[in-house]
């Protein structure tokens, strides 16, 4: 067993002062302690990162709040402001619908109102142009009459001045702008009083006659159509109601001669459709009188003529038939 060696304390501290001794321990305690620093040395470098880390975040999160905090503030006014103007916009837009609403049945039904008076209008004066063809007649078929038969009626016609005073009245008809002279007057006066007396029975003098005169031909017309303007009422009725006898004695359609009473272009359009229709057996019949449409819309005695005024009439009579009528 070998002897415990006593040092003294001053020998210690002396020892423990040589650099060598101190360099040998430095070694020993360094192999030592160098892993334990080491984990040492990571534990503390991971607290301190961690911290580290916290408090960066931390007053990185505060800078930003306080930087962003009256942006936040900005945005949420100008959100409410923008909320306030979709809901004000939104409002106008319901107003602007509603009125547009408004508007459109407003312009519905001034346009409606118009068309209404118009058609009040158009048929008021179509009444009164009606009213004043109350004493013509239309002529188709009549042939034209010749040189020497025109020459041969003022030779021998004594009230030839009659006739030929009619060019300078006034009051005399015309076909659009277009008037017609003397001799052609007095030619067509001939042939309508010669249709008269020779195909009529009915004998009528010049002055039973205020006025006659041709208009164009139409695509269906042989001879240029007549005009008719007589002298009162009566005569009037008397030659249209034996126009019959012109049917009773024409067989052949080319020579066939038409009298009817003269239409305005409204009431002669009614009366196209209202035939048209009677074709399609829609109407049982159809006829004018004094210038207006006349139908029946079946063949029952007991059903009393309707009048047309337009051709709406005519749909809207034969659309409200009751029972089995035929409609539209």
């Amino acid at each position: 067993m070998s002897k415990k060696v006593s040092i003294k304390h001053e020998d210690l501290i002396e020892m423990l002062l040589d650099d060598r001794i101190i360099e040998t321990l430095f070694e020993r305690l360094l192999d030592r302690f160098a892993e334990r620093l080491d984990t040492l040395y990571a534990e503390k470098t991971d607290k301190f990162m961690a911290t580290l880390e916290s408090s960066v975040e931390h007053l990185a999160k505060k800078y930003v709040e306080k930087l962003y905090r009256p942006l936040n503030a900005e945005l949420r006014t100008l959100k409410e402001e923008s909320s306030g103007l979709k809901t004000r916009l939104d409002t106008l837009e319901s107003n602007r619908k509603d009125e547009l609403v408004d508007l459109r049945t407003s312009m519905n039904s001034l346009e409606t109102s118009h068309k209404e008076e118009g058609g009040r209008l158009t048929t008021r004066l179509n009444m009164l142009e009606n009213s004043q063809r109350q004493d013509c007649l239309l002529i188709r078929g009549l042939p034209e009459l010749s040189y020497s038969e025109v020459a041969s009626h003022i030779d021998t016609t004594s009230s030839d001045t009659d006739l030929t005073s009619g060019a300078s009245d006034p009051n005399r008809p015309t076909h659009g702008d277009r008037s017609y002279s003397s001799g052609s007057h007095t030619t067509t006066v001939k042939a309508v009083l010669n249709l008269c007396r020779d195909r009529l029975g009915i004998t009528l003098n010049d002055q039973d006659i205020t006025a006659a005169y041709r208009i164009t031909r139409g695509r269906k017309d042989n001879h240029r159509p007549i005009i008719v303007t007589f002298g009162t009422r009566r005569i009037r009725e008397m030659v249209y109601r034996a126009r019959r006898e012109l049917r009773d004695k024409d067989h052949s359609s080319d020579n066939a001669i038409y009298i009817n009473e003269y239409l305005t272009k409204i009431n002669a359009d009614i009366y196209a459709h209202a035939r048209a229709m009677v074709k399609d057996k829609k109407l049982a019949g159809t006829w004018t009188r004094g210038g207006l449409v006349m139908f029946k819309r079946t063949d029952s005695e007991h059903e009393k003529p309707s009048r047309a005024l337009s051709i709406a009439d005519l749909k809207e009579h034969v659309t409200n038939t009751p029972g089995d009528a035929l409609a539209i």
